[in-house]
């Protein structure tokens, strides 16, 4: 799990795996992202996506995506790829 402060913008990775062979990273891919702030419903949020390559994208989260202390989970998808899950802490910053 990732920790990150509140209230402050960051990038976070995620990894997209083909969905023909379960392995290989999927390229060119249009992410749809929601997240769950604190154990709250899940809803649709839109950060900037950057395809890094290999199947890894960065997701540009901002101050209000940060701005609730607690678990952070965002559900990622894609057609052509499997599901991606990632779970961020955040905390309160100094």
């Amino acid at each position: 799990m990732r920790i990150l402060k509140q209230s402050t913008a960051a990038n976070v990775m995620v990894f997209m795996t083909d969905s023909a062979d379960h392995v290989s990273g999927k390229a060119s891919l249009t992410l749809t992202i929601t997240a769950s702030k604190d154990g709250a419903a899940f809803a649709a949020i839109t950060p900037t996506v950057t395809e890094r390559g290999s199947g890894w994208y960065s997701l540009a989260l901002t101050t209000a995506h940060t701005d609730t202390l607690g678990d952070l989970a965002l559900h990622v998808t894609a057609t052509g790829a499997d599901p991606s899950d990632l779970a961020c802490r955040i905390v309160a910053g100094s």
